[in-house]
């Protein structure tokens, strides 16, 4: 067996080899990764688990990359723990991998891994494979923070102004969403942003708020894309803008907006859907309309499925349909949309 130190150069050159251009090189960066990993070294049996997790110069195979994960576990590597009880909770085949994947996620949250700590604080916080849980989700968020997850220190703020697991302070987030956007994070410059527009927890500042949220919105975050969509689109849509302004604002918006819609998001595919049908910026397209409002529903967004519900029953982009407007009221209504139950009333 190799010492330490001649395991680490190697595996630094089979990683060197991978990131190689040339496909050469990276079969002998395989080559160097599986037989280290063969000879029991963790980090290389926890490498080639993701490989074949991820299908990354290996074919994908689930089975193959638990069987490595696994070995690596064998040897106390943190990180082998998080990434098998991340695949036993994302892909889960049954209620004891849930368990397994749980108990290996709690190993590697104790042995310091921030991936783990931040991994339960979520499913604390949201009450997703483990009961809801404020106090555990901040215990957890806060290891992780202290480990160096950005995306906790997000959470742990979101958390003061809710007064979840720690009670509510405005003022107690901003170190957690300014520490977050000091590492460039767009979360953290997002909720920064509106905290210095609404005063929330520090004193107003347009300028500064403006400007973290469109450098969110640079760094492609769909919540800041959307925000500052919506802005626009609220000013044009606003009375006392007089035309000139009307279309200037009409293009921002569909600028924020379609950047939105290409990522699949729900929001800005519902959005630009009425500005299509309404003409504004674009020339009135009443199908292309209907066409985002079905890719917004396709995400189980209620407000597009109330869209496509009034399509339907005024024949816009489409014939009149009833009974298809029905449909997509009911699918609505089954999540509380209140405009969607008072359509079904006035239907039935």
């Amino acid at each position: 067996m190799m010492a330490e130190d001649s395991l680490s150069t190697r595996f630094d050159m089979g990683n060197m080899y991978l990131d190689s251009e040339d496909e050469k090189e990276q079969r002998r960066g395989i080559e160097i990764i599986g037989e280290l990993a063969i000879d029991g070294y963790s980090p290389a049996q926890c490498l080639l688990g993701y490989l074949y997790w991820k299908g990354f110069h290996l074919p994908q195979s689930r089975e193959k990359a638990v069987k490595w994960y696994k070995r690596a576990v064998q040897e106390n590597n943190a990180e082998a723990k998080f990434s098998l009880g991340w695949i036993y909770l994302s892909d889960s085949k049954s209620d004891n991998d849930i368990q397994e994947g749980l108990r290996l996620m709690t190993e590697a949250a104790q042995d310091g891994n921030c991936d783990a700590q931040d991994c339960l604080g979520e499913c604390y916080h949201y009450g997703v494979f483990l009961e809801e849980d404020a106090s555990a989700a901040w215990h957890f968020y806060k290891k992780a923070a202290e480990s160096g997850s950005v995306n906790s220190l997000v959470q742990l703020g979101l958390m003061c102004q809710a007064g979840e697991g720690t009670s509510h302070d405005d003022a107690a987030a901003i170190p957690y969403f300014e520490a977050a956007a000091k590492q460039g994070d767009a979360k953290g410059k997002y909720y920064l942003g509106l905290a210095y527009l609404d005063g929330q927890g520090v004193d107003v500042n347009d300028d500064k708020g403006c400007s973290l949220i469109e450098s969110a919105a640079a760094d492609g975050l769909e919540l800041a894309l959307d925000f500052l969509g919506n802005t626009y689109l609220s000013l044009g849509r606003d009375e006392e803008s007089d035309d000139e302004k009307r279309n200037e604002y009409f293009k921002e918006a569909a600028y924020y907006l379609s950047q939105a819609a290409e990522k699949n998001d729900a929001e800005g595919q519902w959005q630009l859907g009425w500005m299509y049908i309404r003409g504004e910026c674009f020339d009135k397209d009443e199908q292309k309309g209907r066409e985002y409002f079905e890719k917004a529903a396709e995400r189980d967004f209620s407000p597009a499925m109330v869209a496509l519900g009034i399509c339907n029953e005024e024949g816009i982009g489409v014939f009149k349909n009833k009974r298809t407007a029905i449909h997509w009221y009911e699918k609505a209504a089954a999540q509380n949309n209140e405009e969607a139950i008072a359509a079904l009333k006035r239907l039935r």
